[in-house]
């Protein structure tokens, strides 16, 4: 059974891959392959894609230590718990996971809400072998790097894009970034059944939920296209 590790800043966020070269390892080693099929499969098999994305794992910038990028409406902020309140730490749960090197699983993105949250598909105990054939088939693939979980709850339900200012991340309309459209990069796959086919057999396809920008040097400019 995998494990569920403790958050630590630099194992889990700051180890992560800036956005220009977790794209390019994920085209070189041909993960949407593996997306499309497989992973695709197993998230419909277990019953989870109704709670879990598949997410392209990479950092917006460095985190200091005791930080958390925490997810409140529109805006991310790197969040430091040294200045949050016990009551306000309780209510910080998280939003995103990406399986270890000690093989185990650990969150890397949070979201706030008051009163606390549920965190259904990940913690229950339902979820272990789901979690379990995730993490061999990433092994197998060489992807555990570059693939993670994400709390579809967590996301938007407005269309936009995400940009940073100053150390936070805000969400506008995607008209806004209407023209970016060529510099996407996609972040965060869902996978749906459609209307049942001629066959019988139910039509399955992949949903991208999220995109992040590259500029005209491929670097990461903080900005994320939301498409719900």
């Amino acid at each position: 059974m995998v494990q569920f590790e403790d958050y630590n800043v630099q194992s889990h966020y700051n180890s992560l891959l800036d956005l220009e070269d977790a794209s390019n390892d994920f085209n070189a080693r041909q993960a949407s392959s593996v997306v499309d099929t497989l992973i695709r499969d197993l998230f419909l098999r277990r019953g989870v894609q109704d709670t879990l994305g598949l997410t392209l794992l990479h950092k917006h910038f460095p985190l200091d230590d005791n930080t958390k990028m925490v997810n409140y409406g529109a805006v991310a902020y790197p969040w430091d718990m040294a200045d949050a309140s016990s009551e306000v730490v309780r209510d910080i749960y998280p939003t995103a996971w990406r399986f270890t090197d000690t093989g185990g699983i650990a969150p890397y993105e949070f979201g706030y809400t008051q009163g606390g949250a549920e965190t259904p598909g990940v913690r229950k105990e339902e979820s272990a072998e789901f979690l379990q054939e995730l993490q061999e088939l990433l092994q197998k693939h060489n992807l555990t790097s570059l693939l993670g979980l994400r709390l579809l709850d967590a996301a938007t339900s407005e269309p936009g894009v995400e940009f940073t200012s100053g150390s936070a991340n805000i969400t506008l309309p995607r008209e806004v970034f209407a023209n970016n459209q060529g510099r996407h990069v996609e972040a965060l796959w869902v996978f749906q059944k459609a209307l049942e086919g001629s066959s019988g057999d139910p039509l399955v396809y992949k949903v991208c939920k999220s995109y992040c920008f590259k500029d005209n040097k491929g670097k990461h400019v903080k900005k994320h296209h939301r498409t719900f």
